[in-house]
């Protein structure tokens, strides 16, 4: 299977790789393992195993969906990790936020925080978004700089509101309101 045509983003330093539920398909239904990997920017067996287990499970339902990029360095092409829309939910004007890195050897260096300011306006500007959510582990103090930067505001605590490993973990709700964005 020949790559399909991607829409990207762009920013100073990265390339934002547009995946789609429907793309997404497509890869799963008529690629190999090794031009899902490159599509998806995947870096591991274990990546692609769970990045199958999402497609096998449907990635969208009848009033959700998501909108998902690939963050690609932008000189080099490297794949970087992956954020983007889930929980999208286009009749109430509203989607979550959520994103990672690959390597923690490119963590600090200010990638996540471009990646999502780009993001931001996207939501709004693009997909007509009035609030972008964001659901924080408490402990993870990078990406809560990261949103409070933005001008995301905290609403609360989510008790045990996911699961990790085992473990029902708390979330802390961060939100950004498009009144609140033109603002800034």
């Amino acid at each position: 299977m020949m790559l399909p045509v991607f829409d990207y983003l762009e920013t100073p330093r990265l390339r934002l790789r547009l995946i789609t539920p429907e793309l997404h398909h497509e890869l799963f239904t008529h690629g190999t393992q090794m031009e899902i990997m490159e599509a998806l920017g995947l870096i591991s067996e274990e990546a692609f195993e769970k990045e199958q287990h999402k497609h096998e499970g449907g990635l969208t339902q009848f009033n959700r969906t998501m909108r998902w990029f690939t963050l690609l360095e932008r000189e080099t092409m490297r794949a970087l990790g992956s954020a983007g829309f889930h929980n999208w939910m286009p009749e109430h004007r509203r989607a979550e936020l959520g994103y990672s890195l690959h390597l923690e050897s490119d963590m600090g260096k200010g990638y996540m925080t471009e990646a999502v300011q780009r993001l931001v306006t996207y939501g709004f500007q693009d997909m007509n978004l009035n609030r972008i959510e964001a659901c924080i582990a408490s402990y993870n103090i990078a990406s809560k700089r990261i949103v409070s930067r933005l001008g995301f505001q905290y609403e609360g605590l989510l008790r045990q509101h996911y699961n990790k490993h085992g473990v029902l973990e708390d979330s802390e709700i961060y939100a950004l309101l498009k009144a609140d964005y033109l603002a800034i």
